[in-house]
């Protein structure tokens, strides 16, 4: 029988199986074929390296009677954990804050998850949902503590800013009838409306 039946994870990208444990005569044969995974090392030793998922297969024959048997272990992956963002509100003067949601995001009862800000950790932040108030690149980075799996992703957040108005022109009235004109400059990120008071 095939030793070491074991799973593949982030913190192990290979392992060996292993036709240790029989007992074979030196006249043995050994042949590992596998149709889905990826062995690494010599097909035809006692032990192989693989570093994929997959069902395995080791034949062995006696090269004196001629007599072979069979037999298989499949070798699993570890879950990773899934890292998604949805898009967050866009910050302005009335919408102060947004909550980025990480709710579609893939966890379990192993999963630590940190966010950071253009690159800069927040603390305290193992939350699938992050209230901010400040625009700049979110990432959210699940950390699966048992098998080492990481997921990472980043959302950016925006702001409508207040429009800047300066007064480009002022043409006074030179006939004395009270009309004049003013231009105004404005500029801004997002579409705007204008609306003139005389102070009344």
């Amino acid at each position: 029988r095939i030793e070491n039946d074991q799973v593949l994870n982030c913190a192990q990208s290979a392992l060996t199986l292993s036709a240790n444990n029989s007992d074979y005569s030196e006249n043995t044969v050994f042949n590992w074929v596998t149709d889905n995974g990826n062995i690494i090392s010599n097909a035809a030793a006692r032990e192989i390296e693989v570093n994929a998922p997959g069902f395995y297969t080791l034949l062995v024959t006696d090269t004196i009677t001629g007599c072979s048997d069979a037999t298989f272990t499949i070798v699993n992956e570890a879950a990773r954990p899934v890292a998604n963002l949805a898009t967050p509100t866009v910050l302005t003067c009335n919408q102060t804050s947004t909550t980025i949601s990480g709710a579609s995001s893939i966890v379990n009862a192993n999963s630590m998850i940190e966010w950071a800000r253009n690159g800069e950790v927040i603390d305290n932040s193992n939350v699938l949902f992050l209230t901010v108030n400040t625009t700049g690149t979110y990432s959210m980075t699940i950390t699966d503590t048992l098998n080492q799996c990481v997921a990472t992703t980043e959302m950016e957040v925006i702001s409508h800013e207040a429009p800047a108005v300066t007064i480009a022109k002022i043409d006074q009235d030179a006939c004395g009838k009270g009309e004049g004109r003013i231009a105004l400059n404005v500029t801004t990120n997002t579409a705007y409306e204008i609306k003139w008071n005389n102070g009344e």
